[in-house]
């Protein structure tokens, strides 16, 4: 499996490959359209990232923000989708943990379903799952 921040000027050609599923994602909680996710990511605003393999088949797409939360640094996920988990889930961690690290964040951040909190090691802070890094 590859990893990969998807630069501005690539969104328009694997935005088609991941729509629906972050249509998918947007469908689990409020806040965000497809659409927006896509301005989000071609302006540059967030970060597309991708896990891929040889055949350049997407196995999850994820997007994130540099924050400020309750006066902490912390590098939330805005949506996510997936499929065959057990193949990618180490891999991004550790990409995401060391981007997230090297631009100041302590924190992982997102919204989602209560298995993130088993499957990151998370706490639960009201709406969010947060793992320190």
């Amino acid at each position: 499996m590859k990893i990969a921040i998807a630069a501005p000027h690539e969104v328009d050609r694997i935005w088609p490959l991941v729509r629906d599923g972050m249509g998918e994602a947007c469908k689990h909680f409020e806040g965000w359209t497809p659409g927006e996710l896509w301005q989000l990511v071609r302006s540059g605003n967030g970060f597309l990232i991708i896990v891929f393999d040889d055949h350049s088949q997407i196995h999850m797409a994820s997007i994130w923000q540099f924050q400020e939360k309750n006066g902490r640094p912390v590098f939330r996920c805005v949506a996510m989708y997936g499929h065959k988990m057990k193949t990618w889930l180490f891999q991004a961690k550790e990409f995401v943990s060391k981007l997230a690290k090297e631009n100041g964040a302590e924190w992982l951040v997102a919204e989602g379903r209560r298995g993130w909190l088993r499957v990151f090691d998370a706490v639960q802070c009201n709406d969010d799952y947060e793992v320190k890094i």
